[in-house]
């Protein structure tokens, strides 16, 4: 009877473990991407002025409320790239067409 209950014991142990360990795992894949996160953003000049505008709205928000202003400047951009995040400047979104607008 006692190796059966051994054997149980440390089947349930190892299970244990097991969950234990791919929960960390788990946090760190998490982790992991939250770090490796890719920020892109836009460019558009307004009378002249050049502005950057970042991409994804989640993104955007966020910043935004760091930063107080919807467009982020070249010393934030430098600021988020040694904080980890990859960033890249992408075309802007295309404007859809609107009938009897004057372009």
């Amino acid at each position: 009877m006692a190796p059966v209950f051994l054997l149980i014991l440390s089947n349930n142990l190892a299970k244990f473990w097991q969950n234990k360990v791919n929960t960390l795992l788990r946090c760190h894949k998490n982790c992991a991407r939250i770090v490796h996160m890719k920020i892109e953003y836009y460019r558009k000049t307004h009378y002249g002025v050049d502005h950057r505008y970042i991409v994804d709205p989640t993104i955007a928000n966020a910043v935004a409320k760091l930063t107080d202003k919807k467009t982020v400047g070249p010393n934030h951009l430098a600021a988020l790239e040694s904080l980890g995040f990859t960033v890249t400047e992408v075309l802007p979104p295309r404007e859809p067409f609107v009938m009897g607008k004057t372009y």
